[in-house]
């Protein structure tokens, strides 16, 4: 126990104000980008068809198109 209260004890550092400063500017700016990347979909052309297929490591969409 006796170290754990002599790190409470230690003031805050410039470099430990830095580290908290830039977590908390990923924090804010994590949800902002994804709200402006904008996850819309993608339209296919009316002769191609896209299958969602799962697999062991994750999934995979493949895009087939037939000849016009």
């Amino acid at each position: 126990m006796p170290a754990e209260t002599e790190r409470l004890r230690r003031r805050v550092q410039p470099r430990d104000r830095l580290f908290i400063g830039i977590a908390a500017m990923v924090a804010a700016t994590t949800p902002v980008a994804f709200v402006l990347a904008g996850h819309g979909r993608h339209t296919t052309p009316s002769n191609c068809t896209t299958t969602l297929v799962a697999g062991f490591m994750g999934g995979e969409t493949h895009v087939v198109c037939s000849s016009p």
